[in-house]
């Protein structure tokens, strides 16, 4: 009897910390197991206010973009279609694109943006002329010159000094007007006709489609049945995480798209578009820019979404692009609406931009409740991102295993987000990190950076780097990201493999001849961007599979 009066007061006092957050967290790392591979591609950003001029030149704005270096940005915003708004590209008097107001919104493209995605809203007034949401019949293939008119003018007569490679010629046209297996037909035919006049324009573009509101909607299947694989280039969709939820731990809840991009993956597989990359090119906390509660999207607690977003997204690896809405526009932005600086989940942006580029780690917390957390090795820039993330309503001590791990300089950096705005310091890691435990506010999200030992660079960690998420030791591939020729390594072989080249549906593509080396080359230029799969099959064991990224 005493010994469960005992048991059931130990319980007590521990639930009690807990609620007080006293409770030590344990971040353990396995620095012997990649999980995925983290690119720049996820951090991209939507442009809705840059679709005016003024925005767009505006040099604080610029500036500020300038910090979060984005790779690809979207340039987005319902009202491109409306007459008379600052954002519209449409001459409505003579019913043509604004080629004038286009040219002095793109001549300020960031220089960071390799890529540029342009997303037609859809089709102006006059090609809707009883007002019910759909395309007229009769007018799909002008509204179809129109969005090559578009192309025409962007990647053929301004003079940019670069083409803009991808587009998007609806949005979000799924759920609304258009629903059910007879609307995607007319969607899918939509489609293919602005692909074939748009290509006809300028046939290195990218058709980007179909911008679906949610990835659970069962008439994806419909639209991708009718579409047909040739049409489709990159496959794309949007997630947020509520309408209007208030409560801080249910929205923090909600920071996992992974459900939403395997199940779009499994539909794409299914219907044969395996090798199409996938783009979440829009989420946030919100779908509804006035949902109560709006302003966790510019604060401390939407920083802690983002980077559990990001993490999320990290550890799936099965995003090819991530687009978050947006840069900024008074309710979702990463930078304040006065252009002054970044709101929290800009500096979360920034850093990850910076240093989350690389193999990302086997990270697990013993409380993922309390504490969740991200480690990402870019041993091309020799560095070490450690990222915490407090998703609790109090502070929290956390303890960081790393196992022997160590940087090569004790003193590290110390970057924090929380409700009291964002901290830059220097630590001992020696002092603060493998001898000890750390506190981290509440709603907040801590990164450390340091620097990995030069001889691990070069050495065992750059062999890890582009080993499988299995641990694979005998496969090697690089470079990974790649855009043409890729090496293959076979290390210490002691029995005869068979390698050959998968996309994610499971189909082969090629088989890689080694002959009589341990070392083969492969051109993958000529498929579609993507991940694939390199898998080495031996007589006696299980396939080692490397995941390879064609850009």
């Amino acid at each position: 009897m005493k010994n469960r009066l005992w048991i059931f007061l130990l319980n007590c006092v521990f639930l009690c910390r807990m609620a007080q957050g006293q409770t030590t967290t344990t971040l353990t790392v396995d620095m012997n197991t990649i999980v995925s591979t983290a690119r720049s591609e996820y951090y991209c950003l939507n442009f809705q206010r840059a679709l005016d001029p003024v925005v767009a030149g505006n040099a604080s704005f610029q500036a500020r973009v300038g910090e979060l270096k984005p790779k690809i940005i979207r340039y987005h915003a319902s009202e491109q279609i409306k007459e008379g708004h600052a954002y519209s590209w449409i001459d409505y008097t003579n019913k043509v694109w604004n080629k004038t107001k286009i040219g002095s919104v793109l001549t300020n493209k960031p220089a960071s943006a390799t890529d540029v995605l342009i997303t037609i809203t859809g089709w102006p007034t006059w090609m809707d002329t009883n007002n019910d949401g759909k395309l007229d019949d009769d007018k799909k293939t002008e509204y179809a010159s129109f969005c090559a008119d578009l192309v025409d003018i962007v990647n053929n007569q301004l003079g940019l000094g670069y083409k803009v490679k991808y587009w998007e010629p609806f949005n979000e046209k799924d759920g609304g007007a258009y629903k059910g297996s007879s609307d995607m037909w007319h969607l899918a035919d939509i489609f293919k006709r602005c692909h074939d006049a748009m290509k006809a324009k300028d046939s290195t573009i990218k058709l980007v489609g179909g911008a679906w509101r949610q990835p659970w909607d069962s008439d994806i299947d419909h639209f991708l049945y009718n579409l047909g694989g040739q049409y489709l280039d990159v496959w794309s969709h949007h997630n947020y995480g509520s309408g209007g939820e208030t409560s801080i731990p249910v929205i923090y809840k909600k920071a996992n798209f992974n459900g939403g991009i395997n199940n779009v993956r499994s539909r794409l597989n299914a219907r044969g578009f395996g090798t199409v990359p996938i783009w979440l090119d829009e989420w946030n906390i919100y779908y509804s820019w006035d949902a109560p509660g709006y302003q966790n999207m510019t604060n401390h607690v939407g920083a802690v979404f983002d980077a559990l977003v990001l993490k999320n997204l990290l550890n799936n690896g099965k995003a090819d692009a991530v687009f978050a809405w947006n840069a900024e526009d008074g309710r979702y932005g990463k930078i304040k609406s006065d252009f002054s600086g970044l709101n929290p989940g800009g500096y979360v942006f920034k850093l990850f931009g910076q240093y989350a580029l690389g193999s990302v780690m086997r990270t697990i917390s013993d409380i993922d409740t309390l504490v969740d957390g991200l480690t990402v090795r870019n041993t091309s820039d020799g560095k070490m991102m450690f990222v915490v993330i407090n998703r609790s309503q109090n502070t929290q001590r956390v303890s960081l295993k790393a196992g022997t791990w160590a940087p090569s300089a004790d003193q590290i950096l110390k970057r924090v987000i929380s409700s009291a705005g964002y901290a830059e310091t220097t630590i001992s890691w020696a002092k603060t990190i493998s001898t000890n435990t750390f506190s981290t506010p509440a709603n907040s999200v801590t990164v450390f950076i340091a620097t990995i030992p030069s001889g691990a660079r070069k050495g065992t960690e750059s062999a890890k780097e582009n080993a499988s998420v299995a641990g694979n030791s005998k496969l090697s591939v690089h470079p990974n990201p790649a855009s043409g020729i890729v090496h293959i390594r076979i290390h210490n072989p002691t029995e005869a493999l068979r390698v050959a080249v998968y996309d994610l549906a499971g189909k082969k593509i090629t088989d890689v001849n080694f002959s009589s080396s341990a070392d083969a080359a492969i051109d993958l230029s000529k498929y579609r961007p993507g991940t694939y799969l390199i898998k080495a099959f031996s007589p006696t064991g299980k396939p080692e599979v490397v995941k390879v990224v064609v850009q």
